[in-house]
């Protein structure tokens, strides 16, 4: 009866522990992302083009 309920158990806590596995690996990764796109040097040269239509 007991080995009845150990074969349950050990297959209802691989799925879980396969779960648990992929969750913090994917987590790191799009973390470093958001940081790491170049957003700030896009609106530096957009300045230069503002006066240039100006003396036009």
């Amino acid at each position: 009866m007991f080995d009845d309920i150990a074969g349950k158990y050990e297959h209802h806590q691989q799925p879980l522990r396969a779960h648990r596995a992929p969750d913090p690996a994917p987590v790191d990764e799009p973390v470093p992302e958001p940081p790491a796109h170049p957003h700030q040097p896009h609106p530096l040269p957009q300045d230069d083009p503002v006066p240039d239509h100006n003396p036009s």
